[in-house]
């Protein structure tokens, strides 16, 4: 069995799995543990790991993941002396501030830095896409600690309690597989009554990684939610390049400027076809600069970006705007 701390072979350095699966340790290792060690059965980094075999290997749920206790096999893959019960595990990590798992996400984007395995994912310009989107990994009606987002039911007064956070990954259209950064927890902040929102995870997020990657070129993908003046402001003064979705009903003055624009000659539309399921399909691209995001913010100046497509009777099949 390998030892969990062991150097692993000059052969598999940087991008292989030990070597990865070595360093996540390794930096959990330095993860705060207020346990008195001299009674502990099982370490921090065990914990740590465990976690990541749980979600790596797919299990269900910590019950499930607990029949693999003694699985020799599974525990010198993922460098594992001890593998904690589920309640011993709840008991350890749920304590740690998720910043605190941010050093492990930087620590494999580093190595894939340096191991030119990013190139591959450059999609402008010398441009990263970093997509981000809110998702939800927790809900009751019953458990609940004092960071839950509480929804409560306006009928019967019934509260929900969850727990969301903000993911964050560079994705590239010619690959499947993604890169994802340390994601945002939308919860209850320290000291504050009202819920966490994702537009607040956002800006929080985003700093922290402007922080972590000064100089990294960024296209931020973001749906509708995103296409507000306080965020495209952000995004700005980070540096950041942003495609934003834009729905009608939103965003009115600015289809208004773009039908505007279009009167005056100064929208770009490109139009071909191609055959889809028996049906000759056209597809359109209309692009427009220089125009303002919304009444509120006229010196705030976007461009604009719209896909349609038409179905043989010049239906509309589908259709999507940015800025």
């Amino acid at each position: 069995m390998l030892h969990p701390d062991a150097i692993p072979p000059k052969t598999r350095r940087h991008l292989s799995f030990d070597p990865l699966i070595r360093q996540i340790r390794l930096r959990a290792k330095q993860l705060p543990d207020p346990r008195d060690q001299a009674s502990c059965d099982y370490s921090m980094a065990d914990a740590v790991m465990s976690a990541f075999a749980l979600f790596s290997l797919k299990d269900p749920s910590l019950l499930a993941f607990e029949e693999r206790r003694n699985d020799a096999n599974m525990k010198s893959i993922f460098r594992i002396k001890n593998v904690p019960s589920d309640t011993q595990m709840r008991t350890m990590l749920d304590p740690l501030q998720p910043d605190l798992l941010r050093p492990l996400f930087h620590d494999v984007f580093t190595q894939l830095q340096r191991g030119k395995a990013l190139e591959p994912y450059v999609f402008h310009q010398g441009a990263y896409l970093l997509a981000l989107d809110g998702t939800g990994y927790f809900s009751s009606k019953k458990i609940h600690c004092d960071c839950c987002l509480q929804k409560k039911n306006s009928k019967t007064g019934e509260i929900t309690y969850q727990h969301q956070m903000l993911g964050a990954a560079l994705v590239h259209s010619d690959h499947r597989q993604v890169i994802p950064l340390a994601p945002e927890p939308i919860i209850k902040q320290d000291g504050d009554n009202k819920n966490d929102c994702e537009r607040n995870a956002g800006k929080r997020l985003l700093q922290k990684i402007r922080a972590e990657h000064p100089n990294l070129k960024l296209i931020v993908v973001e749906d509708g939610l995103a296409s507000n003046a306080p965020h495209v402001r952000e995004l700005k003064r980070l540096d950041m390049h942003f495609l934003l979705g834009a729905k009608p009903d939103d965003h009115e003055y600015l289809f208004d400027a773009v039908s505007g624009a279009e009167t005056a000659g100064r929208v770009t539309t490109l139009r071909w076809t191609r055959d889809q399921k028996q049906e000759t399909v056209t597809c359109e691209i209309r692009f427009a600069h220089d125009l303002p995001l919304n009444k509120s913010n006229l010196d705030l100046r976007v461009n604009f970006l719209q896909y349609t497509e038409y179905g043989s009777e010049g239906s509309i099949h589908r259709r999507f705007s940015w800025v």
